[in-house]
C-alpha cells in the first residue's frame, strides 16, 4: 500500500499500524482473495487497511455479553 494514501485515508495517527499491518499480511503470506474477519473492529483502522489491499474484510463488534 502506498503510504500517502493510508495517511490520507486513516489519517496521521494511523499512519504507523498501516505499515506494520502490511509487514504483518506480507509474513504470514496471506493470500490476496482472503477473507479477513475482523472482531472488535473500534474505529476500523485494521479493516481499511486491509480493504485497501484487496482483502475481503468482515468487521463486528460484540454485544454485551450478559451471561
Amino acid at each position: 500500500m502506498d503510504i500517502t494514501k493510508a495517511k490520507k485515508i486513516l489519517g496521521e495517527k494511523y499512519s504507523f499500524s498501516a505499515v506494520d499491518t502490511n509487514k504483518v499480511i506480507q509474513e504470514l503470506n496471506v493470500p490476496k482473495n482472503a477473507k479477513i474477519l475482523d472482531v472488535g473492529t473500534g474505529m476500523g483502522s485494521l479493516a481499511i487497511t486491509l480493504a485497501i489491499n484487496g482483502y475481503k474484510v468482515l468487521t463486528g463488534e460484540p454485544g454485551d455479553d450478559e451471561s
